[in-house]
């Protein structure tokens, strides 16, 4: 298994990122994160 976590500065950016990589096959992992500059998703992918 493949364990990966995308981040953003922007919330659009990292929408686009997400939907991006669940085309490829991956699945989130959790609910979104946010720090005070940044968001955070997990994602993971079966080999």
């Amino acid at each position: 298994m493949e364990y990966k976590v995308i981040s953003s500065y922007e919330l659009k950016h990292l929408v686009e990122e997400v939907n991006e990589h669940l085309l490829q096959g991956w699945k989130l992992q959790g609910g979104m994160s946010a720090s005070s500059n940044a968001f955070y998703q997990a994602l993971i992918k079966e080999k």
